[in-house]
């Protein structure tokens, strides 16, 4: 995780910060979260309830990294992720990135429409 999110993520990835949420958040809540990597790819979903739809219960992708040529490898731990979700009775799997990268494509070929608009205020 930490090699190829040097390489795939802005400047700002902070690897040992990532390192200790995913040692700290991630593996002890294994009911909520789902990991999975490839050989170049590596993908985290995150399993919440919106209180405010009636407990409906959604996956979201927090991180998903392929290598340069791996993409195909991002769209099976998609896979493996919408199957996860299924198997915890989500209404919905989501997908974005905070990065330029476009996940249009990974997201389409697993099946998503594509919901508008997004907006982000930086406060720094």
């Amino acid at each position: 995780m930490e090699a190829l999110g040097r390489k795939r993520y802005p400047a700002e990835f902070d690897p040992i910060a990532s390192i200790q949420w995913f040692l700290n958040s991630v593996l002890p809540n294994p009911l909520i979260y789902f990991s999975a990597r490839t050989e170049n790819a590596f993908a985290i979903s995150h399993l919440h309830a919106n209180p405010f739809r009636g407990g409906r219960i959604v996956v979201d992708i927090m991180f998903i990294c392929a290598d340069h040529g791996a993409m195909w490898e991002a769209v099976e731990l998609g896979e493996a992720s919408i199957a996860w979700a299924r198997d915890h009775n989500a209404k919905a799997w989501q997908i974005s990135s905070d990065t330029d990268i476009d996940l249009g494509p990974i997201a389409r070929r697993l099946g998503c429409t594509e919901i508008s608009p997004r907006y982000v205020l930086e406060l720094a």
